[in-house]
């Protein structure tokens, strides 16, 4: 036997469904683009096998109003609760079907405790307040969006979500927060808030006898734009996902969990680490970090990236990471890097890379210098690695040459060339404390003596290769330089 009532009015009062639904297994309220008010502490009963529809919204009030629901209620409109209650007595194990052709609301001054929720129909189901699963959700090919709230699920069994293509959109505040007891893998199925795009996180706890309960988030846009800078990595990481971004925490427990990310590398790009916003120095700055260990694999469409025996959630933001070969430019010069300050060197990065940065401006592959200073070229690789390397340069006053009578003092230095030993006599420096170098072409220093008032200094470069030398002897502000070659 079915029954339709037709409710003409906004606001219509219904006291004598509680009766009604007590003997008849098919009830059908049409309210079209109105509401049907449960009100005055008042308590309906769906019973199992039964089907209510509501061409409507429902809404309650009142202090206590519920709804024992062990059937079936559909929905064509919003779900109102403003009654001081959870809406359903949670032990009946009823289902709610939101199946407007259009967008319909979760809303209300008070949280929902839905038994089951099933999305149907078309437009987008929105989370306008906190709301409680205690058994299952199905999504079916509908988005859930939350707006900033949280769809807290207490059956702790695995497979409490079921979709086809639908998921739960979250942004930087709303989430889905899951009960987990026990070994198998919780799917959280989250998705973008303004286009179509599936990725889930999969949770594992490593104690399954454990009690706990996480929440996860997926932020779609660059986590730069959320203060979670990706141009602040340590030396783990290259680059970071720039399309979205995931939030986990705990709300209950903190048992270590291995986490799973899935990713299109078609749509978001190749990947080979887990990254997480952490702190350093104390707390005083922030950085993204990998994770540590990771494994790859891949799950239907998807990639993954398994991160196991984890439990830092200090700060909640994870994402997919890069890291290529390790940059480790070489340099080299056109000359020695100490030289007079009346000519210049060219310091240049051996082999190709994607672009060079140079602490003095620079953009090619060398610069050429002519002052003293350390010089830095940051230079960027593969998959937008960075490496950095600098050579030390002193351009010096050679305002007097070697052999050049300074006041009373000259310097002569024999033989040249020479087979090994070097002899640089020095007249007039008796009293003077003098420093003795050899540099080799590429501006290294090799030998090393000082004079304090000798007349002569011996260099032995037995153990030197065949070549040219640069010998500096400075004293005071004055600076001899010249050429040794040392053949055998």
């Amino acid at each position: 036997m079915g029954w339709n009532i037709y409710i003409k009015s906004i606001y219509k009062r219904v006291f004598l469904f509680v009766v009604i639904q007590l003997f008849f297994n098919a009830f059908f309220i049409s309210a079209q683009n109105q509401y049907t008010i449960l009100e005055g502490n008042s308590n309906m009963r769906v019973l199992s096998g039964t089907k209510v529809t509501l061409g409507g919204s429902m809404l309650l009030l009142g202090d206590s109003t519920t709804i024992d629901n062990s059937g079936d209620m559909y929905i064509k409109g919003d779900w109102i609760n403003d009654a001081n209650s959870p809406g359903f007595i949670n032990q009946s194990p009823g289902t709610l079907h939101l199946a407007g052709d259009a967008s319909q609301l979760i809303t209300g001054a008070f949280p929902t405790e839905f038994y089951n929720l099933d999305l149907k129909g078309g437009g987008v189901k929105i989370l306008d307040n906190a709301a409680n699963i205690i058994d299952s959700v199905f999504l079916n090919d509908r988005e859930l969006a939350t707006i900033g709230n949280t769809l807290n699920v207490w059956n702790t069994n695995p497979g409490a979500f079921s979709r086809t293509t639908g998921y739960v959109s979250t942004d930087t505040t709303g989430s889905i927060a899951w009960q987990m007891h026990g070994s198998g893998q919780y799917i959280f199925p989250l998705g973008s808030n303004h286009l179509y795009k599936y990725r889930p996180v999969g949770i594992q706890s490593t104690a399954p006898d454990s009690v706990i309960m996480l929440s996860v988030g997926m932020v779609d846009n660059d986590p730069s734009l959320n203060g979670y800078d990706r141009t602040l990595t340590d030396t783990s990481l290259c680059t970071l996902n720039n399309k979205f971004y995931h939030l986990i925490n705990y709300v209950s427990g903190n048992t270590p969990v291995s986490l799973t990310f899935f990713y299109s590398s078609t749509t978001d790009g190749n990947f080979n680490r887990a990254a997480y916003w952490k702190e350093y120095n104390n707390g005083n700055n922030q950085e993204w970090s990998g994770t540590g260990s990771y494994y790859f694999g891949t799950a239907d469409t998807f990639k993954t990236l398994f991160t196991p025996n984890w439990n830092n959630f200090n700060l909640p933001a994870f994402a997919l990471g890069y890291r290529g070969p390790v940059v480790q430019p070489l340099l080299s010069a056109s000359g020695p890097l100490t030289f007079c300050d009346t000519t210049s060197v060219t310091i240049s990065v051996f082999g190709n890379y994607q672009s060079y940065v140079w602490s003095n401006g620079g953009t090619s592959s060398n610069i050429t210098v002519n002052t003293s200073g350390t010089y830095y070229v940051t230079v960027t690789g593969a998959g937008d690695c960075k490496g950095v390397a600098s050579d030390v340069v002193n351009a010096l006053n050679c305002t007097t040459g070697i052999g050049d009578v300074v006041s009373d003092r000259a310097i002569k230095v024999f033989p040249n060339p020479t087979s090994g030993l070097v002899n640089i006599n020095m007249e007039g420096f008796e009293n003077v404390k003098t420093e003795v170098a050899l540099f080799n072409m590429l501006g290294e220093r090799v030998k090393y003596a000082t004079s304090n008032g000798e007349s002569n200094v011996a260099l032995y470069l037995n153990d030197l290769a065949s070549g040219a030398y640069i010998l500096n002897v400075s004293s005071g502000d004055r600076i001899y330089k010249e050429k040794i070659i040392l053949a055998r």
